[in-house]
């Protein structure tokens, strides 16, 4: 996908954009889930041009270990990547919440992509390096 230039905020094209941008905000696909309270691959309506620049969204194994990290005493990563396991295996209601909050939340970033609220800067390649 083309990363599109962001817009001149002094067009009317622009303001229309943001506004629109603003009122989906508030009927995402993931509003509201108190398990995602940092989501940095949709738009954040006090941060910057149309289009934003997001990241890719994460995994349901990572969305669940971030979620794990702002307990009060959090559990290492070991423990955690030790739980995630044990839910994937036993397949119980925990693991495919987290599985359908994480496909909920790519699908939300890709109707914000399509829409032009958010892009994601393609990744630099690395250089080949010369062989002498």
């Amino acid at each position: 996908m083309v990363v599109p230039a962001p817009l001149d905020p002094t067009t009317e094209e622009y303001r229309k954009l943001l506004q629109e941008a603003k009122d989906h905000r508030a009927h995402t696909l993931v509003v509201g889930d108190y398990k995602l309270p940092f989501i940095e691959c949709l738009y954040d309506a006090g941060n910057g041009t149309i289009p934003q620049s997001v990241q890719q969204p994460p995994k349901a194994h990572q969305l669940q270990m971030i979620f794990e990290m702002f307990d009060d005493n959090p559990p290492t990563r070991a423990q955690i990547t030790a739980r995630w396991k044990q839910m994937e295996v036993a397949g119980n209601e925990e693991y495919f919440e987290w599985i359908l909050r994480a496909a909920n939340l790519h699908d939300e970033h890709l109707i914000q992509m399509s829409k032009g609220y958010v892009c994601v800067k393609p990744r630099a390649k690395r250089a080949k390096m010369d062989k002498e």
